[in-house]
C-alpha cells in the first residue's frame, strides 16, 4: 500500500519552529522529471524488456515512424499494414474533433491530435495508439468505433507465438455505469487471423473473456477505474492452428465510451524469457563495509521461523522453476509462479534463490542476487577486499545494483551536504523565494517489517573535507510512524561530535558510526533521520547511490521547513528525493545503512518483578542470541535506565543466561510500576516492576522515634544517622545520632513534604 507521509516533526527533530502536516506521496518508482514538478502520470511497464529474439519469425515495433509532428504522420503505417474503420471514422483535416482511427505516433506528440490521455511507447519511441471518443462541450452523442489495424501476411512456425505489449484499463474496458458493476462493455479489443487475405477472418482473441475475466477480481477493477497512468501488460496469443500457412493478424479497437489503447512490440515468435524476481519484504540486504567497499561474500538478513513469498517479476515466461534450499539447506526445486521458502531455523545460513523462466523450450538467463547467502538471524558479519573482518551492517538496498554519484571533487552533485548554503541551494532546485527554506535534514524510509527487528548503530557514508570544530554536532534520530505517515514516537537517538570524527583522505568516503545508548526496536513505519552541521561550512558531504534499474526503490527524503509570508505560518515536510533528476540514470538513495537484526530473547518463568522500597534484586532465566555486551535495561526504550542494572552469567550447557536485575531504592513519591524491558537489536524481555514509593505506607507523624512540632524534626532512638529528603529524593538534611534524642532544625525548609529515614529506613512522612 501506498502511504502519504506527514511530518509534524517535533518528535523526529527539535528545532522550535511551528509546523503543519503536509501529506506527501510516499516511495515510490523514481522518476526522470525536474526535481519536485509536477509530471503526466506516465507508468510504463517497470519489469525487465524483453529484446526481439532470433527466434522471433517477425516484429513490428513501430520505430520507422518519422519522428515529425505533422498531421500527414496520422495516416503513417508500417510497409504492408492496414488501417480499416468499419464505422467510416477518419483522421480529422483540422483541429475541430479528434482522431479516432489507429495512429502511429510517438513519445513526443502522442497528444497533439487527440485528448491528452498519459501514454507512452513501451520500449524506445513510437508506438500504436487508438482513443475512444468522450464527450465535452455539447458533444455528449459519443461515436461508435469499429477500428481494425491489420498486419502484412507472416508464415508462423515451430513454436511461434503471437504476442505483444498491450497498454489498457481494464477497469473502464468493462465498467457499467448503470448499476456500478462491471458486467458492462466499453471500447474494448479482438484479434483475429486470415489465411485468405482478409476475405475472412476468425476471432482467436477477446480482451474481456481471455484476460480481463481471468485475470481481475471486481476490487482490482474498481482500483483501475481512479487511475490516470498507463501501463502496458504482456498479452500472448496461441497461433499453433496457423502455422506455416501465410496469416495477417487483425487488432480490432470496437465499442463506445472506454478508455485509449496502445500496442507495441507485436511480434510471431518466441519471446525471450527474461526472469526477475523482488525479495520478501523484510529482507535486509548486507551493505558497505567501514572501509567503503564491497562485501566479500555478501549477505542478506531475514527473519527466522517464518515462510516467505518471493514475488515473481519475470518478464515473458510461461514456466517458472525455482532453485531454493529447503528447510534442511538442501537443494530443492519449485515450479510455482510464486516461491514460499520455509521457515529457516535460527543462525541457519542458505543459498539465495535461483529463478529460471520459460517460454516454449525457450529458457531465461538465470536470475539471482550477488548477495548469494541469506542468515536467518543473528547479525552480518564479513570481509572487503581491504582486509576489514568484522561486524557488517545492512541496507534496505542493494549495493551491487547502484554506484556512487559523487565526489567532493565533481561540481554539482554535492546535494547533500549540511551546511548554512543549503538553504539557497534547494531554493534554487525547487523554484522558491530566497528566504523561505529551511532544511532540516535528511531521512530513510524504512517500511514497517512482518517480523520486528532492530538495531543498535546507524552508519553513514561520508567525505570528511577539513578539520571540523570540537563541538559541531551530527544527530541521527529514529522515529516510528503510524498507518497516516504521521510521526508517534521517538525509538533512537545517537550523536556525535566534531572531536569523535577523524579527518581522512577527502577522496575517500569514511563510514560515521552513530550508536545508540539503548538498541531500536522497530515493529513499524519508522524513519531515519540525520541532522545538524549547520555552521560547518560543508565540511562533511554525503554521497549519494545512483543506479540504471528503475525498480530500485530509493527511501530517501529532504526534511524542510517553509514560511509562508501570506499566512505568516510555517510547515514542515518531506520531499522525495526520488523525485531529483540526476546526470545519469535513477536515484537510488542515500548511503545510510545500520545494523539490522533478526534476533530473540526468551525469558524462562514469570516476568514479575516485585521489588521493596529500599530496592533489591531477583534472578531471571534468558535464552539470548546477543551477548550481554549488547543488552541494555531501559524504562522508555529510548535511553538506559537510570534506577535499575543487570549482571549475567552464562551457562554453556543450558545455553542459558542467569541474569540478575537490580533495582535500587525508589525515595520518590511516584511508584514503579510497569514495563522493564531488556533490550537486544531486534528482541527484548519485559519484566513487570512493581516497587513503592518512599511515601507509600507511611502515615503523618506515625513513629514514635520520630516527631515534628512545626520548628524541629525530634528523633528518639536510631544509633547512626537521620536524614532527611523532599518528595523528589533530594537530601536536604542529615545529622549523626547516637540512641539518645536529636533535634534537626526544620524553619528554613519550605512548605511540603519531607522524608524521614532513620538508620537508612523510612520512618516517617512529614507535611509543613
Amino acid at each position: 500500500m501506498i502511504k502519504a507521509i506527514s511530518c509534524a516533526f517535533a518528535l523526529a527533530l527539535t528545532f522550535g519552529s511551528a509546523s503543519a502536516a503536509i501529506p506527501v506521496t510516499a516511495p515510490q518508482r523514481p522518476i526522470k522529471a525536474n526535481d519536485f514538478q509536477a509530471r503526466k502520470g506516465i507508468k510504463t511497464e517497470t519489469r525487465h524488456k524483453a529484446p526481439a529474439g532470433s527466434q522471433n519469425t517477425w516484429m513490428e515495433d513501430f520505430e520507422g515512424r518519422p519522428d515529425s509532428p505533422a498531421k500527414s504522420m496520422q495516416d503513417w503505417l508500417p510497409e504492408g499494414w492496414q488501417d480499416i474503420s468499419k464505422k467510416g471514422n477518419t483522421p480529422p483535416t483540422d483541429n475541430t474533433r479528434w482522431n479516432l482511427t489507429w495512429q502511429v505516433t510517438t513519445n513526443d506528440f502522442v497528444s497533439m491530435h487527440n485528448p491528452s490521455g498519459p501514454a507512452c511507447a513501451y520500449d524506445g519511441n513510437a508506438f500504436a495508439y487508438i482513443i475512444a471518443d468522450v464527450a465535452y462541450g455539447n458533444h455528449t452523442d459519443l461515436d461508435e468505433q469499429d477500428e481494425w489495424l491489420i498486419t502484412p501476411a507472416t508464415v508462423a512456425t515451430g513454436e511461434d507465438w503471437l504476442y505483444l505489449k498491450l497498454m489498457y484499463n481494464p477497469g473502464w474496458t468493462v465498467y457499467n455505469r448503470e448499476n456500478n458493476s462491471f458486467d458492462g462493455l466499453n471500447t474494448s479489443l479482438q484479434v483475429y487471423a486470415s489465411t485468405d487475405d482478409g476475405a475472412n477472418w476468425t476471432l482467436i482473441w477477446d480482451l474481456v473473456e481471455d484476460e480481463i475475466k481471468q485475470k481481475y477480481t471486481e476490487d482490482e477493477l474498481r482500483a483501475e477505474l481512479s487511475r490516470f497512468d498507463a501501463e502496458y501488460r504482456p498479452i500472448y496469443i496461441n497461433i499453433k492452428d496457423y502455422l506455416d500457412k501465410p496469416t495477417k493478424f487483425a487488432f480490432r479497437y470496437y465499442g463506445r465510451a472506454g478508455a485509449p489503447m496502445a500496442i507495441d512490440n507485436i511480434a510471431v515468435g518466441v519471446p525471450q524469457p527474461v526472469a526477475k524476481y523482488v525479495v520478501p519484504n523484510g529482507f535486509f540486504f548486507e551493505g558497505v563495509s567501514p572501509n567503503f567497499d564491497y562485501p566479500s561474500e555478501p549477505k542478506m538478513m531475514i527473519p527466522f521461523g517464518t515462510e516467505a513469498a518471493w514475488a515473481n517479476k519475470s518478464t515473458d515466461i510461461f514456466r517458472s522453476e525455482w532453485n531454493y534450499a529447503d528447510a534442511s539447506g538442501a537443494a530443492a526445486l519449485w515450479n510455482e509462479e510464486t516461491l514460499i521458502t520455509p521457515a529457516y531455523e535460527r543462525l541457519q545460513t542458505v543459498d539465495t534463490p535461483i529463478l529460471t523462466g520459460y517460454f516454449e523450450s525457450r529458457a531465461s538467463k538465470p536470475y539471482t542476487l550477488r548477495h548469494s547467502k541469506m542468515q536467518a538471524g543473528g547479525i552480518l558479519s564479513g570481509s572487503d577486499s581491504e582486509g576489514y573482518v568484522g561486524e557488517m551492517s545492512a541496507a534496505v538496498y542493494d549495493i551491487f545494483d547502484c554506484k556512487v554519484a559523487y565526489t567532493p571533487k565533481a561540481d554539482g552533485n554535492g546535494i547533500f551536504s549540511l551546511n548554512k548554503d543549503i538553504d539557497d541551494a534547494w531554493e534554487l532546485r525547487l523554484g522558491k523565494e530566497p528566504g523561505v527554506l529551511d532544511i532540516l535534514g535528511f531521512a530513510l524510509y524504512c517500511p514497517k517489517t512482518d517480523h520486528p527487528f532492530g538495531f543498535d548503530f546507524v552508519q553513514m557514508s561520508a567525505y570528511i573535507t577539513e578539520t571540523l570544530p570540537d563541538d559541531a554536532r551530527l544527530e541521527v534520530r529514529v522515529v516510528s510512524l503510524n498507518e497516516n505517515g504521521e510521526p508517534v514516537s521517538l525509538l533512537g537517538v545517537s550523536e556525535l561530535f566534531g572531536k569523535d570524527i577523524t579527518e581522512t583522505d577527502p577522496d575517500v568516503p569514511a563510514a560515521l558510526r552513530f550508536q545508540f545508548p539503548t538498541p531500536v526496536y522497530a515493529d513499524s513505519d519508522i524513519m531515519i533521520v540525520i541532522s545538524g552541521l549547520r555552521d560547518c561550512e560543508g565540511a562533511l558531504k554525503f554521497p549519494y547511490l545512483w543506479t540504471m534499474n528503475p525498480d530500485v526503490k530509493a527511501n530517501s527524503y529532504v526534511i524542510m521547513s517553509e514560511w509562508d509570508s501570506i499566512t505568516q505560518t510555517e510547515a514542515e515536510y518531506f520531499g522525495d528525493l526520488s523525485t531529483l533528476m540526476i546526470p545519469q540514470g535513477y536515484f537510488a538513495g542515500l548511503i545510510m545503512n545500520f545494523g539490522a537484526s533478526y534476533s530473540w530473547m526468551e525469558l524462562e518463568g514469570d516476568n514479575s518483578f516485585v521489588v521493596p522500597q529500599e530496592g533489591g534484586s531477583k534472578e531471571f532465566r534468558i535464552k539470548a542470541c546477543h551477548k550481554p555486551e549488547r543488552w541494555r535495561l531501559t524504562d522508555n526504550n529510548v535511553t538506559v535506565c537510570d534506577w535499575a542494572s543487570f549482571e549475567a552469567e552464562y551457562d554453556e550447557a543450558s545455553e542459558t543466561y542467569t541474569v540478575k536485575v537490580i533495582a535500587q531504592p525508589n525515595t520518590t513519591a511516584t511508584e514503579r510500576k510497569g514495563d522493564l524491558f531488556l533490550s537486544s537489536p531486534g528482541s527484548r524481555v519485559v519484566f513487570a516492576v512493581d516497587q513503592k514509593s518512599a511515601v507509600e505506607g507511611i502515615s503523618a507523624d506515625s513513629s514514635s522515634s520520630v516527631k515534628f512540632n512545626g520548628n524541629e524534626i525530634i528523633v528518639a532512638g536510631g544509633k547512626e544517622s537521620v536524614e532527611v529528603f523532599d518528595i523528589s529524593g533530594r537530601l536536604i538534611a542529615t545529622a549523626a545520632l547516637d540512641g539518645t534524642v536529636s533535634a534537626i532544625d526544620a524553619r528554613s525548609l519550605p512548605k511540603g513534604i519531607y522524608i524521614v529515614k532513620v538508620d537508612g529506613k523510612a520512618s516517617a512522612k512529614i507535611i509543613k
